[in-house]
């Protein structure tokens, strides 16, 4: 095989490659129903009022906006956020989960 007979068969095989990975990744969205189709429960593992608290209320109104479904904000203050992390995927999916927590300043 020649340079260029090489060339095009590496883009050829780029191309399935490409094919197939969006395939994968769309075929389980064809079956699914819209997203979020209940209202979302966002958990904040510190005590409302705080930082964390007041981030989560300005990020969830917009994302309300954005999704158009509800978001009820959780608090789960406690044992430096471990109370909450373990509280929401314990819970019954009466509404679809969202962990949030800050990210620490260095």
């Amino acid at each position: 095989m020649n340079h260029k007979t090489q060339d095009i068969e590496m883009k050829k095989r780029l191309l399935l490659k490409s094919i197939a990975a969006l395939t994968a990744c769309a075929a389980p969205l064809l079956g699914w129903a819209a997203w979020p189709d209940k209202p979302i429960r966002m958990v904040v593992p510190y005590a409302a009022g705080g930082g964390a608290d007041n981030t989560a209320r300005i990020v969830a109104q917009q994302m309300s906006a954005a999704l158009g479904q509800q978001i009820v904000i959780d608090n789960r203050p406690g044992a430096g956020g471990v109370i909450g992390a373990t509280t929401s995927p314990r819970r019954r999916p009466t509404a679809t989960p969202c962990f949030t927590t800050p990210r620490p300043s260095r």
